[in-house]
């Protein structure tokens, strides 16, 4: 009789660590000194999560060999680093929250994953919410004269980010007939809420992208009509396309209340590209750029090296030293170069031909989640700080579990279809 009550009693410790382990990966903002015991305390947490199951971890981990490439030239940049010591230091960070996407993915399905989400998600919102009612000098700042919420996290763009996440998540599930939608809906709606008090843009465009695709889920159910499908989101994409690049210039101005320069970040992009073509194929190392001596150069030619207007705290400045180019892709170009680069195409290329064929194939939404989920990243990354091979992301998390759970999903689905096809022959023989 005892046996299933420890069985029970490990199961609920290792959720809560696995909540733990999410919550941390998001990088909320915690007085000190529990951040350092936290981090020293989540290798302990992972390492007690793993070793149980370490062959079985080591055949998933392994499973997606491009992301894997991948992660082994993110730490071999140390080799070749500007900053040896920041890039060995995030380095450790990095591993641990692949490895934490590795072990959701051998844990976890995708649905389970889900539902994991939207509860960290839900923690987050209730954290956040009380951070700005009740400590407003924690959970707001006040951004170019404008107050905006930040909740548990250190910035408004990260709370946006998150809550645009957050609230995708939720409006998926509403369409999920077995989930409960009232919950879904509540949760969405406060996601929105806090979306808004963050007064984010980038937030606000993740959510909307999530918001269009929408039709899309309803598209791919529709059997026996493929190439219709196929032809008609070509058409809606390609609408869509041509449409916003026509109409760029109002949606920036008149919609976002952003200029033609994106708030200022195209000159970051042109001097941190002219910097990063100085050394094109390995770049300086994973996060070793902003540390460098070449980033002084992009510092003192933009508003980077300036403190934010109104803000008590320096914003931007030398906390940028550690910094951002507010584009994924371009920062990861500077740290790894075009080889670091067309390896993360490369898997994501991958990634997304094995989502598509589950989508198509299943007609699950926990596979059309993972195809949005990728869109939200790409998105994300176009204009706002990166989400690429970060030590503490719950995007890079939720990227590195949907790459191996796809894999994973993808050969048991072909295994499915092979024992199926080999029963009929069985018969058609008989």
């Amino acid at each position: 009789m005892r046996h299933p009550i420890s069985q029970q009693a490990i199961t609920i410790l290792e959720l809560i660590g696995t909540l733990l382990l999410f919550i941390f990966g998001q990088g909320i903002v915690l007085p000190s000194p529990i951040p350092t015991i936290f981090n020293i305390a989540s290798y302990a947490i992972l390492f007690l999560l793993i070793i149980g199951r370490w062959k079985h971890f080591a055949y998933v981990a392994t499973k997606d060999k491009s992301l894997l490439l991948l992660v082994v030239f993110c730490a071999a940049s140390i080799f070749w680093s500007a900053d040896v010591s920041s890039t060995a230091e995030n380095v450790k960070g990095m591993l641990r929250t692949t490895l934490f996407g590795a072990y959701l993915a051998m844990r976890y399905t995708p649905k389970e994953q889900m539902r994991l989400l939207a509860w960290v998600f839900s923690i987050i919102m209730v954290l956040s919410l009380a951070a700005a009612t009740l400590i407003p000098s924690y959970g707001t700042h006040v951004i170019n004269g404008v107050l905006s919420w930040r909740g548990v996290f250190d910035h408004k763009q990260m709370l946006g980010r998150v809550m645009g996440f957050a609230a995708s998540l939720f409006l998926i599930t509403l369409l999920d007939r077995r989930s409960n939608r009232w919950i879904a809906g509540i949760c969405m709606i406060f996601a929105l809420l806090l979306l808004k008090l963050s007064n984010s843009t980038t937030g606000l465009i993740v959510f909307v992208f999530s918001l269009l695709l929408l039709p899309l889920y309803q598209i791919v159910k529709q059997r026996g009509h493929r190439v219709v499908s196929l032809t008609i989101i070509l058409l809606l994409s390609t609408v869509v396309a041509v449409g916003i690049t026509v109409n760029l210039k109002t949606i920036l101005v008149d919609g976002l209340g952003k200029d033609t320069k994106f708030n200022g970040r195209m000159p970051i992009w042109e001097h941190s590209i002219e910097k990063g073509l100085e050394k094109p194929f390995f770049g300086y190392g994973y996060h070793g750029f902003w540390s460098s001596d070449a980033a002084d150069y992009v510092i003192s030619h933009t508003w980077l090296g300036a403190p934010e207007e109104g803000s008590k705290d320096v914003e931007f400045g030398q906390q940028q030293k550690a910094g951002l180019s507010h584009n994924g892709f371009l920062d990861l170009f500077l740290q790894l170069g075009l080889l670091g680069l067309l390896l993360f195409i490369l898997n994501l290329s991958f990634l997304l031909i094995r989502v598509l064929i589950l989508v198509f194939s299943t007609r699950s939404i926990e596979y059309f989640w993972m195809f949005v989920f990728l869109g939200v990243k790409v998105v994300s990354n176009i204009s706002d700080s990166p989400t690429i091979l970060e030590p503490n992301s719950i995007f890079w998390i939720t990227y590195v579990s949907i790459a191996i759970s796809s894999s994973l999903e993808l050969s048991r689905f072909r295994r499915k279809q092979q024992q199926t096809q080999y029963s009929n022959n069985l018969e058609v023989t008989v």
